[in-house]
């Protein structure tokens, strides 16, 4: 079998869950002796596909990229385009591999069978964060309606895809998980950290319910001045800062920037993670931390009962009271932290790139039949 893979999530994103999913699907499918791919991909800026094929104009491209900062991408990203219409319309491919929720394949594609992988119901669930996005519920319903066949990275995902449109078949949707890519054995330390911290990771708006935690915390922070909060993901804004200053607790709030070799380390060192998001289709953190040995502090909703298992430690979404009795629990019962890190290496160990591969590779074959 055939599989034609797009460019479009690599040039959206440079890093994140997304990508490094097609990235991994690039990569290991050729193993299997029924698939080839055939990936049109040029030169983009993604991490997980950094310069894995280079098609036009190889490192000129990058250092010419580099000098413009990313203009030159606009004009490949329009002849990656173009390339890929005239293999769509050459049809020299079992399966189309959309890599996000373009449909401007549909017109190029004819009768040639496409697999939809489908990341979350985030936009359909919380459109109010969304106000200038008219395109990517519209577009991901078109998707879904066509799809010979529907990928979806948990069983939440799958669930919110037949409660907005039951008039589809669950039997044509299979659930393939994400991993993490930590290495425990390339490990480099994030310099600065305080010796005790809460850690956040990622982006820290709307649904994400940053501020709840923040507000679950601050008494603990100020009860206990050797316990620190650390953040990645962007900058603190300057409304974040004022309220660290409200709750005088700024001292023991820092933002730092990880490279991925870093970022075992990060997690490791850290008391706890709390990931107090009320949505996510997968959740890559949840993996990451319990990997690292770092007791997760989560919502009981969404797919994070399924992915965290019995390692996560809950909290009712939005329950600000119960969010402080969870982190309380874990920072100060030693027995309950050990019971919880060992879950969390166990539950761990269900997840890995190898896993994603096989079973979409399952969900090509099945297709075929």
């Amino acid at each position: 079998m055939h599989l034609l893979f797009n460019h479009e999530i690599f040039f959206n994103q440079k890093f994140g869950g997304i990508s490094r999913m097609q990235a991994e699907l690039i990569k290991g499918l050729p193993k299997y002796k029924d698939i080839t791919v055939e990936e049109c991909v040029w030169y983009n800026l993604n991490y997980h596909y950094y310069r894995k094929r280079v098609k036009f104009f190889d490192n000129l491209v990058f250092k010419f990229d580099k000098m413009a900062k990313g203009r030159l991408l606009d004009p490949i990203k329009i002849l990656n385009q173009m390339d890929l219409n005239r293999r769509l319309r050459k049809g020299k491919f079992d399966y189309y591999i959309p890599t996000y929720y373009s449909t401007a394949f549909l017109k190029h594609i004819g009768n040639k069978p496409f697999i939809l992988t489908v990341y979350d119901m985030i936009h359909e669930i919380y459109p109010e964060h969304f106000p200038k996005d008219t395109t990517t519920i519209p577009n991901k319903k078109e998707l879904l309606l066509k799809a010979k066949r529907i990928v979806a990275i948990s069983h939440s995902t799958k669930n919110d895809i037949l409660k907005f449109y039951p008039q589809i078949s669950p039997d044509i949707i299979d659930v393939v998980y994400l991993s993490h890519s930590m290495d425990r054995t390339k490990d480099d330390e994030v310099s600065g950290l305080p010796e005790k911290y809460i850690l956040f990771v990622g982006n820290r708006k709307h649904y994400k319910n940053f501020k709840l935690l923040v507000e679950a915390s601050k008494d603990i922070l100020k009860q206990d001045t050797s316990l620190h909060m650390v953040c990645t993901g962007d900058a603190f804004t300057t409304a974040e800062q004022q309220m660290f200053a409200e709750y005088g607790i700024s001292n023991q709030m820092h933002y730092v920037r990880p490279t991925d070799k870093e970022l075992y380390s990060l997690y490791n060192k850290s008391q706890v993670f709390v990931f107090p998001s009320s949505y996510e289709g997968f959740g890559v953190p949840v993996v990451e931390a319990m990997y690292s040995g770092t007791p997760v502090i989560l919502t009981n909703r969404s797919s994070f009962p399924e992915v965290a298992g019995d390692a996560g430690i809950y909290f009712e979404d939005g329950d600000q009271e119960m969010l402080t009795s969870q982190l309380q629990k874990v920072l100060y019962n030693t027995d309950f932290r050990k019971e919880k890190i060992e879950a969390g290496y166990k539950q761990a160990d269900k997840f890995s790139w190898h896993n994603t591969v096989k079973d979409f590779h399952h969900t090509v074959k099945t297709t075929s039949l």
